[in-house]
């Protein structure tokens, strides 16, 4: 933790100051292009061609950049279609009805539109709770899963998750100071990586943009969302092949405010309830494992997919 703070304070000491900028202005490393369900305008990046799609789905507060490291190699004989889901990124935001069940519903509705077939979910984190609640909602749909640190393996006492979908509320995303987004992509990781440092710059440049409300709000929700629904008491329903990958030295699971415990455990549990689950661990890495050892995760997923159906 030490070594974290002296981290941080010696990036905020550096912080350049950013022209503020809408998410839709950001620059991504990889092609953009929109689809429209439900009548809503949701980015993708659709890259690479093969048999099988890997449908990619991101964390909170997050965007699809974060797979940036894993595209070329996934995309080797893959389809590989990456989502800003609504809320986050260049997809549209508003006063929508943002729960993991009308998340689900994007990812259904974007696999239906561009007609994909022999679909995998790749879900990092709330992504991964997605995954989950897509595979329960329609069930079949996915031929398989890639939990990448999913949110949903921990469970929440009822007081546990009303004070968490309380505490970060609105309010509370919006006054984020720029030390604290400094601590926040930090802690994603076990050390983290010189390429992810534009993580913490576009979430800066954006601060006060005109879609940034909205954006706060998305976070907040999306927060309440996967705490009151949880899918850990259904994934013995799930019945598709799932790989479940975790570094070793993840700082977000176990939540560190509320509970003890370590990642192994809960990793464990969670994929022990899956009849198909297997559990890779991946040392030195954190969060954001897919980012951090990109060879070491990419080497997992493209392993499970030739035995995946």
């Amino acid at each position: 933790m030490r070594n974290l703070i002296l981290a941080v304070l010696v990036l905020v000491a550096g912080c350049a100051r950013f022209e503020m900028t809408s998410f839709k202005k950001l620059s991504y490393p990889m092609p953009v292009s929109h689809v429209r369900v439900d009548g809503i305008d949701v980015a993708i990046s659709d890259v690479g061609v093969g048999p099988r799609t890997l449908v990619l789905i991101h964390g909170l507060a997050s965007y699809m950049p974060v797979w940036q490291r894993n595209l070329d190699e996934l995309s080797r004989g893959h389809r590989v279609v990456a989502i800003d889901l609504p809320g986050y990124g260049k997809s549209a935001k508003g006063n929508f009805k943002y729960s993991m069940a009308f998340y689900a519903r994007v990812v259904e509705r974007v696999i239906e539109t561009l007609g994909l077939q022999h679909v995998t979910l790749v879900g990092h984190s709330m992504g991964g709770q997605i995954a989950l609640t897509h595979a329960l909602r329609y069930p079949g749909k996915a031929e398989a899963l890639v939990l990448v640190a999913p949110a949903g393996f921990e469970r929440f006492g009822s007081g546990e998750g009303s004070w968490l979908a309380e505490a970060v509320d609105k309010d509370f995303v919006a006054r984020t100071a720029p030390e604290t987004v400094y601590a926040n992509v930090a802690i994603n990781f076990w050390k983290m990586p010189p390429e992810a440092r534009f993580m913490i710059n576009d979430r800066l440049r954006v601060i006060g943009g005109p879609d940034f409300d909205d954006f706060t709000y998305a976070v907040s929700r999306s927060v309440y969302a996967m705490v009151h629904e949880p899918v850990l008491d259904h994934l013995t329903e799930i019945r598709v092949p799932a790989l479940v990958v975790f570094g070793t030295d993840d700082g977000l699971i176990p939540n560190p405010l509320l509970h003890g415990g370590s990642t192994r455990d809960v990793a464990e549990g969670g994929t022990r309830l899956l009849p198909h689950g297997r559990l890779v661990m991946i040392p030195r890495a954190g969060h954001m494992v897919q980012f951090e050892r990109p060879a070491e995760f990419d080497a997992a997923v493209l392993d499970f997919l030739k035995e995946a159906p």
